[in-house]
C-alpha cells in the first residue's frame, strides 16, 4: 500500500522555484533597505555636524556684531555738519576699518540666509 503525503508537503518544482524566487527577492530588498538606511544614517550624522558648525559660526558672528556695537556706543558722539571747515567724523583709517568689519559681518549673515 502506497502512503499518500499530505497535499501541503507535496509541492511541485515550479511552486518550489517560485517560493525560492520570492524569498530571494525579499532578501535582496531587505539588503538594499539596510544599505540605504546605513547611508541615510551617515548623511544624518554629517548634517548634524554641519548644523552644529553653523550654529557655532552664527554664535561667533553675533558676538563680533555685539563687539562692534559696543565699540560704536563707546565712541563719542560727533556733530554732523555740512560745513567744509569741520573735521570728518572718522579718520580714513577708522572709516576703512569700520567699513571692512561691517562688510565682513554682512557677508557672514548673508551666508546664513
Amino acid at each position: 500500500m502506497e502512503q499518500q503525503l499530505p497535499e501541503q508537503s507535496t509541492r511541485t518544482a515550479a511552486e518550489t522555484d517560485a517560493l525560492e524566487g520570492s524569498l530571494r527577492a525579499l532578501w535582496d530588498k531587505a539588503r538594499l533597505t539596510a544599505e540605504r538606511m546605513g547611508r541615510l544614517r551617515e548623511d544624518n550624522r554629517s548634517l548634524v555636524e554641519q548644523v552644529s558648525q553653523l550654529h557655532e559660526q552664527l554664535r561667533r558672528t553675533q558676538q563680533e556684531l555685539e563687539e562692534v556695537q559696543e565699540q560704536l556706543k563707546a565712541q563719542p558722539l560727533v556733530q554732523i555738519s555740512t560745513a567744509q571747515h569741520q573735521e570728518p567724523m572718522f579718520s580714513n583709517g577708522e572709516r576703512q576699518a569700520l567699513a571692512e568689519k561691517v562688510k565682513d559681518l554682512l557677508e557672514k549673515l548673508e551666508g546664513y540666509l
